[in-house]
């Protein structure tokens, strides 16, 4: 029956499966299997599940569980209420410990370690199985002790899978040295490539990323005039900018304030905030920019006491429906409901730094890379997870 099918209306089919069920059935004939991994399908594919709302009905979460004694990569529906396992991931390295999430976008995310003067980067496809070793970038051109901040994001103008790097020299006192040099990689390409920007900020390494208008958005300062700000880099044009922060926050730290996406506003997560001069530990607040890039449109929209609810250590970020994943003090992740102001327990326990939460979605990203024609894996770099 599928053979009378006119091939159009065969691809709108198709496009509307799930991932895995997708992987099935390129064994059913060579022009499905043709098909499926085509440039093009796969780009319908995930435009399909974005449109239908499948970007943001999971979430994969890693975490070091104290109860099972191991690091744990799973999926969870993210429904109302409470999380619901889907599947439990193997993580495709073996050496885990050292790797973090560096971001995730389309269903494809970032692994990087942390070691210095040493990089290794890896884009993982969970739905698929499949993982793709970035090629080993050059050093920079020094001898001396250096760190890596990684990003990670789509430019959909060109449809390209981009990895940032910026290399910060460790000088005197440990400081990081400005500029940093900048490369970036192009999933399809071979290379890095270096770019020619103006980067007069720090950004830490255990800054949250955030991906919102087509740029990779940091928590950074200027070391030379003392000023936290978001770091923005534009994934198209490859150039770096800034957005002030809210002026009526007291005494900002990079270490107190985190970037996040709820919808398609920015935010930021505000640690121990200062009220009248004096710290509010165990206390977070959350900042809204109604008009993107707009410093006068930043408004606070609430605040959080975690003091009777278990205290605080880490806000992980926000849940599809507006609920926000917290680490508390007994590093239990927990989740807040604004609306009701309650705290729902999910029954997950670890070690606080070892919390990482990103949305989830199944895509076919990778797979056009992963057999050739005959059947052999199309490139060196490529491992089955």
């Amino acid at each position: 029956m599928t053979a009378e099918l006119p091939p159009e209306i065969l691809t709108e089919i198709l496009a509307r499966l799930p991932a895995k069920s997708l992987l099935r059935f390129r064994s059913v004939s060579r022009s499905w299997n043709s098909l499926i991994r085509s440039p093009p399908f796969i780009a319908l594919h995930l435009s399909r599940s974005i449109a239908t709302g499948d970007s943001s009905s999971s979430i994969l979460l890693r975490h070091y569980s104290l109860n099972r004694r191991r690091e744990l990569n799973t999926v969870f529906h993210d429904g109302p209420g409470s999380l619901v396992v889907e599947q439990e991931l193997d993580f495709p390295i073996r050496t885990h410990d050292s790797y973090y999430y560096v971001g995730a976008c389309n269903g494809l995310l970032c692994l990087s370690d942390y070691l210095i003067n040493y990089l290794g980067i890896v884009l993982w496809n969970p739905s698929i199985r499949t993982c793709f070793q970035v090629p080993v970038p050059r050093f920079v051109d020094t001898d001396a002790t250096h760190t890596d901040v990684v990003g990670f994001g789509f430019d959909c103008r060109t449809n390209q899978y981009k990895v940032l790097r910026l290399i910060y020299v460790i000088g005197r006192n440990h400081q990081r040295e400005i500029p940093p040099e900048v490369e970036v990689f192009v999933l399809g390409t071979e290379r890095w490539r270096r770019i020619d920007a103006d980067v007069p900020y720090v950004v830490p390494e255990s800054s949250s990323q955030a991906i919102l208008h087509g740029a990779i958005h940091w928590m950074g300062y200027r070391p030379k005039v003392s000023v936290v700000l978001v770091v923005v880099f534009d994934l198209h044009e490859e150039v770096f900018r800034e957005i002030e922060i809210p002026s009526s926050i007291n005494y900002p730290s990079v270490n107190r304030l985190s970037v996040a996406v709820y919808g398609e506003s920015l935010c930021l997560f505000e640690h121990d905030p200062w009220v009248n001069n004096k710290k509010q530990s165990d206390a977070f607040c959350v900042w809204v920019m109604k008009r993107y890039g707009v410093k006068e449109s930043w408004t606070k929209q609430f605040s959080v006491d975690m003091r009777d609810r278990g205290g605080l250590k880490r806000v992980l970020g926000f849940r599809k429906h507006g609920e926000i994943l917290v680490v508390n003090g007994s590093d239990e992740l927990v989740s807040y409901d604004p609306e009701s102001r309650s705290i729902e327990q999910l029954g997950l326990h670890g070690i606080v730094r070892s919390f990482e939460a990103t949305p989830h979605m199944e895509c076919l990203v990778l797979l056009k890379e992963q057999m050739d024609p005959a059947g052999k894996a199309s490139s060196s770099r490529l491992m089955s997870c």
